[in-house]
């Protein structure tokens, strides 16, 4: 693998930090139920075990936010914690995991997944796509 290839998942993460947060920043502050509350504080701790590299610790903390925010329906923060499982299972080297829940997010039909989130995915997808040096599907996103 060559050293842009190994780059590309860290900034991509770092990019979609920076999106969620300035997301964020636009929008109203709303009330959360506790679910979402430890949803969140579950994505924190994920995003920090991520940061040191702690793939296993972050992969834990994002799989249980995700049930978290499965379960009260929020579909911005099922989206957020898919992509960050993802960005995860990538760095563990599990490609076809992390590809197989970006499809289940773009497949999605039963939740209205924000635009911004699933064009996240797509992007992430594609990147993938070129990292394996695959044009057509890169293209296709």
């Amino acid at each position: 693998m060559n050293r842009l290839s190994t780059h590309i998942p860290v900034c991509w993460l770092v990019c979609l930090l920076a999106a969620a947060a300035l997301a964020g920043c636009a929008a109203a502050p709303k009330s959360l139920s506790p679910s979402q509350s430890l949803a969140i504080e579950l994505n924190h701790k994920g995003i920090e075990r991520f940061e040191r590299k702690d793939f296993a610790g972050a992969l834990g903390f994002f799989q249980q936010a995700l049930k978290r925010e499965q379960a009260v329906e929020n579909e911005d923060g099922i989206a957020l914690n898919t992509l960050n499982l993802s960005q995860t299972l990538q760095m563990q080297g599990r490609q076809a995991e992390a590809e197989q829940a970006l499809d289940q997010l773009l497949d999605e039909r039963k939740l209205a997944i924000p635009q911004q989130r699933l064009a996240e995915a797509a992007m992430q997808k594609s990147i993938m796509a070129l990292q394996r040096k695959e044009m057509a599907p890169a293209s296709k996103w």
